[in-house]
């Protein structure tokens, strides 16, 4: 349990999330406005403040430039902008160990182990809009290329099989000890492939361990794990005799799956986690009699309440576990963790599961079929095509590890959308096209026809055919034939003077348009320059 490996946020991120801006269980979306966006980051990272929090996602448009510190609100989709226009987005999350001071999880390569990210497409489960926070309100998608364009699959838990799976690098910095950030770029550029393809429609399996699958049941499963590896812990001979700092490491991984187990239930079922728990007469039938069982001198709910709001201690470097776990026994710890519904023999974690899972279903409905009372769409009916919302998820794997710990995969990011190339409200580059100073002839002849235009000698017989074309030809329908010489030809042009003709016609254009819509003042702003 030492070499747990999780993710949270950048560490250069805690102190802002700390503060409140920036979540610390999910990687962080930094927004660019230049592509030296690489430089800047490191160099933040390497200056004395790193406030690598100045480069958090924010909303902006063309007449209201990102500024300040408010960042994305809780709610609002922003729209990530293309390179066209200036803007570069990169996901930035950190690779720790589950300990106290969250140290880095050392990646080795000698071990073909590797850290990549995957965008996630996630579609609404049902009328309620898409929060990533709680996965019965959509349905999750990974991309998987085909040739020229690809599909979206469905990719409840995992990784999709052949999915795209983006390049994530490293970069150090040293904070007393020396720390490391992933990041990976969002191919916010590959939008026009991405939009085009519809997700697969969800397919309603028979197999009753298809539910597993699901988002919600791949996360209490892992949360499940958790309290497993307690009892495994507790159980081993090195636990049963050894000293205080010994079961200190008992403690911490208790408390690391109470916070676990505590989000969940902030998140899925809030419900559950915002009522009281009352205790049944008997053995408890379901989640909130379970969460009633004693446990540390009260009862399950209200220590797990007690640990999500200890939850950010962990980012020091503690001499003791905090409550509710503090100088808590051996034989304390067992107790109450079989009393939560796992237990140290098969089936493991089987009561607490069912009743989790259970929960699940009664608040949000079984996710792998579509409501009842929604009629089936025609055949030909249109599908939405634009305006999809997707996510980031990074991706640690280990390929030598067992299965179920061959993958660590992160909470996904905010909610984005892609914005198109022509967005009227993007940001805009700043462009400057130095037309030339001397414009008499011999000034312009001394410029180099660098282009060159090979023409066919079909489409020159075609062009010179157009070219004696006469409006009474056309009356008379007697059109020129084509002319007998047989050869292309090899056009050379230059461009300064190809733009001062584009220059000269486009102002011609306007100031004929001029007269009836008065475009001038909209279209161009000129003012002096010395010589």
């Amino acid at each position: 349990m030492r070499d747990r490996p999780i993710w949270r946020t950048a560490p250069p991120l805690w102190r802002d999330g700390l503060a409140g801006t920036v979540e610390l269980d999910r990687p962080a979306i930094l927004r660019f406005a230049g592509d030296d966006f690489v430089e800047r980051l490191q160099g933040e990272l390497d200056g004395p403040r790193r406030e690598v929090g100045a480069f958090l996602l924010r909303p902006e448009t063309w007449r209201e430039p990102a500024a300040g510190p408010a960042p994305v609100t809780a709610g609002e989709v922003p729209r990530l902008y293309q390179p066209l226009h200036g803007r570069f987005y990169l996901v930035a999350g950190g690779l720790v160990c589950e300990r106290f001071g969250l140290p880095d999880k050392v990646v080795r390569p000698q071990h073909a182990e590797s850290v990549f990210a995957v965008l996630r497409r996630l579609e609404p489960a049902g009328p309620d809009p898409v929060d990533p926070h709680r996965s019965a309100t959509y349905r999750e998608f990974g991309w998987v290329p085909e040739g020229q364009g690809g599909r979206w699959t469905g990719a409840a838990a995992g990784v999709v099989e052949r999915e795209e799976r983006l390049p994530a690098f490293p970069m150090s910095y040293v904070d007393g000890n020396r720390r490391r950030v992933f990041a990976a770029m969002v191919p916010v550029g590959a939008r026009e492939r991405y939009e085009s393809a519809l997700p697969e429609d969800p397919v309603v399996s028979s197999d009753p361990a298809a539910v597993l699958a699901l988002p919600g049941r791949s996360r209490l499963e892992r949360v499940v794990l958790s309290f497993e590896a307690v009892l495994s812990l507790a159980a081993s001979p090195s636990m049963t005799g050894g000293d205080e700092t010994t079961r200190d490491l008992l403690r911490e991984t208790l408390f690391f799956a109470m916070v676990d187990l505590s989000a969940f239930l902030a998140d899925e079922l809030a419900g559950v986690w915002g009522q009281p728990a009352t205790a049944g007469g008997g053995a408890p039938t379901n989640l909130g009699e379970l969460l009633a069982q004693p446990a540390f001198g009260t009862t399950w709910l209200q220590a797990l309440r007690q640990a999500y709001g200890n939850r950010y201690l962990v980012l020091a470097d503690l001499p003791h576990p905090p409550a509710p776990v503090t100088g808590r026994t051996l034989a304390e710890i067992t107790s109450a963790v079989q009393a939560l519904g796992v237990a140290d023999g098969p089936p493991v974690g089987e009561q607490l599961f069912t009743m989790v899972a259970a929960a699940l279903d009664a608040a949000s409905g079984p996710a792998s079929a579509p409501p009842a009372s929604a009629p089936p769409a025609p055949a030909d009916a249109p599908r939405r095509t634009v305006g999809a919302v997707y996510a980031v998820r990074l991706v640690y794997e280990r390929p030598r590890c067992p299965p179920d710990k061959r993958l660590t995969v992160s909470e996904p990011t905010r909610v984005f959308r892609l914005a198109h190339v022509h967005d009227p409200d993007a940001p805009y580059r700043e462009s400057r096209i130095v037309l030339p100073v001397d414009t008499s002839l011999e000034g312009l002849r001394k410029y180099p026809k660098a282009v060159r235009m090979e023409v066919s000698a079909q489409l020159r017989k075609q062009l010179e055919r157009i070219q004696a074309v006469k409006m009474k030809d056309l009356d008379d329908g007697t059109i020129p034939p084509e002319p007998s010489l047989d050869l292309g030809m090899v056009c050379s042009l230059s461009i300064p003077i190809i733009t001062i003709c584009a220059l000269v016609l486009l102002m011609i254009i306007v100031s004929l348009l001029n007269i009836v819509f008065f475009w001038i003042p909209l279209f161009k702003i000129c003012l002096p320059k010395g010589p």
